[in-house]
């Protein structure tokens, strides 16, 4: 507040109340002087006298003589203030095109990956989310998306181990297909995803068969909807969550049971997830 970096040098009060000030206290010392100075003699040569006045009044001279130290003291404080807001204000626009830029290019990126029925709706919900500090040059994935993310993706992980057909009981694989289901829905709402994904364009896409038993069709989309957190994730520089890496790249043999991509049959459930930690990356 004392450097306005809007005004001119000369309207600031900084500036008027030195000056002021100082000229102040070199006024009172001349007065003082002058009270009791002895008279010049008129006689004298006019160099003479001067020099007297010199000597007489070199106190009050020499505090005036401040105001030139003082006054470019504060002139380079005052431009070092001006530089200092441009600056800020070249980062703030820089900042702002960043922002923009980085939306466009997310929206390019949502346009050729992701089969929206309407692609303008929710897709600035969607990098909000994900992007929460891009204003500010933060262009990483949300840390807390990431934990949750993570956390869903472990249950899922469970359960898959957990996974036998032929122990279980219709009603049992329909409780058990729910559980994921609504993991992966968490994920999801979690995210901002719109509801008119086109899920039959993501199998096409990532040739999906839905032909098969009834679990390996369920699992199936269960896995082409977090391939699609996978990709939309993966606009970012960072990689993704580790268990969610795991899920996409899980097959489901003709039986309906998961296994690994490198086709590495699970012992007992699905093996291949053990010892994943609830949170990371």
């Amino acid at each position: 507040m004392i450097f306005d970096a809007r005004k001119n040098f000369f309207n600031l009060w900084i500036v008027w109340t030195v000056i002021g000030f100082v000229t102040l206290v070199a006024l009172v010392i001349t007065f003082s002087i002058t009270e009791t100075m002895p008279p010049v003699c008129s006689g004298e040569p006019f160099h003479e006298r001067i020099n007297k006045l010199l000597v007489f009044y070199k106190v009050p001279i020499g505090i005036m003589a401040l105001l030139i130290p003082l006054l470019a003291s504060l002139n380079s404080a005052h431009r070092s203030e001006q530089t200092r807001v441009q600056i800020e204000t070249a980062n703030s626009q820089n900042l702002f095109q960043n922002h923009f830029k980085h939306i466009e290019e997310f929206e390019k990126y949502i346009k050729t990956h992701i089969p929206f029925a309407d692609i303008l709706i929710g897709v600035r919900q969607i990098y909000n989310k994900l992007f929460p500090g891009s204003r500010d040059g933060n262009f990483e994935t949300s840390y807390d998306l990431r934990c949750f993310i993570t956390e869903k993706s472990v249950l899922i992980i469970r359960s898959f181990e957990n996974f036998n057909v032929s122990e279980f009981t219709n009603n049992e694989a329909e409780r058990w297909l729910r559980s994921i289901f609504s993991s992966v829905t968490e994920i999801e709402t979690y995210i901002k995803f719109p509801e008119d994904i086109n899920i039959n364009k993501l199998e096409e896409r990532w040739k999906y068969k839905t032909e098969g038993p009834y679990y390996r069709r369920v699992i199936d989309r269960i896995i082409v909807r977090l391939k699609l957190v996978s990709e939309v994730m993966a606009f970012s520089n960072q990689e993704i969550p580790h268990p969610l890496a795991i899920i996409v790249s899980v097959e489901v043999d003709n039986a309906g049971v998961p296994t690994s991509s490198n086709n590495h049959p699970p012992q007992k459930g699905f093996d291949l997830f053990s010892g994943i930690e609830t949170r990371g990356t």
